[in-house]
């Protein structure tokens, strides 16, 4: 309920709203995320709880994997300057997460791998289904009844399952 000439005097510019926009979005899921590694949790109920958490934020913002799919590629400038201003500020930094991990594999609840490619694989099995679903969709004939709210449910306990069964200790594999 605001005309273009206010927007504007705030903003300047549309990059300017574009970035306060993506600065915004990128804000509210780092707050969770911060509140979510002060909590100490087991490495796999951390793992769980990050899963849940991060599709629910996806779910809630149906617009933001493909605002970031977007921003990235025209090769990243605005969330690369939103993150270097979050890590800068000394709120948000991803070594808490790798933290925990190693912690983890330290004490035997996970095996040993690289906690940088874990984050990756987990951050990129919540985020596909929302950014591929048409295609997803269109792929799986069963889907004719698809009920996305229950799919989506489906996808969590999917993701957390297929991960901890690759993290779990079996033996002299480890």
């Amino acid at each position: 309920d605001i005309n273009k000439a206010l927007l504007h005097y705030y903003f300047r510019s549309k990059e300017k709203l574009y970035e306060h926009i993506f600065e915004h979005l990128i804000w509210n899921y780092v707050n969770d995320m911060l509140k979510l590694l002060d909590t100490n949790l087991p490495t796999i109920e951390f793992i769980k709880t990050f899963v849940n958490n991060y599709i629910e934020f996806l779910r809630e913002n149906p617009k933001v994997p493909m605002f970031l799919l977007r921003e990235l590629g025209e090769g990243g400038k605005t969330a690369k300057k939103i993150l270097k201003k979050l890590l800068a500020g000394g709120n948000f930094s991803i070594t808490k997460f790798i933290t925990l991990l190693k912690k983890g594999m330290d004490n035997g609840e996970i095996v040993k791998s690289d906690p940088v490619q874990l984050v990756i694989t987990l951050l990129g099995s919540c985020i596909f289904f929302f950014i591929g679903e048409p295609i997803v969709m269109t792929l799986l004939p069963e889907t004719e009844n698809y009920d996305r709210e229950a799919f989506i449910e489906e996808r969590k306990d999917a993701i957390f399952k297929t991960i901890v069964y690759g993290l779990s200790p079996r033996g002299a594999e480890q």
